[in-house]
């Protein structure tokens, strides 16, 4: 039998060494990807009222400035009809990444919206946002009023865990939310933290960098979370000035859960 074992061990050895190569690229893209589709809402109201080189010329300014900002808007058209868009990437991606990102999306909207208006793309890091500019000044209230409009959620599943499991969640799931609203009413427009296995994110549009806008979008999306995915361990809600994401990690919890970790990996990135 001496003469079959380096054959065996050979065999053994190439097969662990196949298997982790082609393991290693799945999980890492899942923890890295930020050009996943999120969500798009496309608009039927005006379809193809303005040219496509309008729409061009838009993405082309939007994608120039990504290398070096993470959030930029601007418009086009004339004095009679323009229309404003935006751009706006995670605040932790790199400068590299944004641009990737704001990249893909200038590929991909002709094909997902045509040139619809208002049209919205998110991709797992950055976002596209087109609508008509408005001629003339808006009333603040109305601006933050819009900022308020669910654009899209999803929610998770419940996990199989025992009652101490899923108290330990409400818990952690309570204390983070409270967190999230007070961390982006005082100290910024993006929150992140991660601690007693509940990770949550929060970040707000370029627009509501001042601290009450921003915590009051996020109180919004905090809602929302809580109304439509409160016992879930996994939630996300995208308004339009803000979004709102979390995830409880805990070995209380099996079944469909143990995959869900990987799926909101992208958005938070578990180190």
């Amino acid at each position: 039998m001496n003469f079959k074992f380096p054959i065996f061990f050979s065999l053994l050895v190439t097969l662990l060494l196949s298997s982790s190569s082609s393991i290693k690229p799945i999980i890492n893209s899942d923890r890295h990807e930020t050009l996943n589709m999120i969500y798009k809402n496309c608009s039927t109201s005006m379809s193809n009222y303005f040219p496509p080189q309008t729409f061009s010329s838009l993405f082309q300014e939007l994608t120039s400035h990504s290398s070096n900002t993470k959030f930029y808007t601007t418009a086009a058209g004339d004095q009679n009809m323009a229309i404003s868009g935006r751009f706006q990437c995670q605040n932790d991606l790199t400068a590299i990444a944004c641009h990737n990102c704001v990249q893909k999306l200038s590929k991909i909207s002709t094909s997902l919206c045509g040139q619809s208006i208002p049209a919205r793309i998110h991709l797992s890091g950055c976002y596209s946002h087109f609508e008509l500019d408005e001629p003339g000044p808006i009333e603040e209230s109305m601006v933050l009023l819009s900022k308020l409009t669910l654009q899209h959620k999803s929610c998770g599943g419940d996990g199989d865990g025992d009652g101490s499991a899923v108290g330990a969640f409400k818990a952690a799931r309570d204390e983070a939310f409270v967190a999230a609203q007070e961390g982006t009413a005082t100290k910024g427009y993006y929150f992140e933290r991660s601690r007693e296995g509940m990770r949550v994110k929060a970040q707000c549009d370029g627009s509501l960098i001042g601290g009450c806008d921003c915590g009051e979008c996020v109180s919004r999306a905090v809602e929302v979370a809580m109304d439509e995915c409160g016992d879930s361990f996994s939630g996300e809600v995208y308004l339009d000035g803000c979004y709102f994401i979390y995830l409880y990690d805990n070995s209380g919890f099996s079944g469909e859960y143990s995959r869900k970790i990987f799926i909101f990996s992208r958005y938070i990135q578990i180190d």
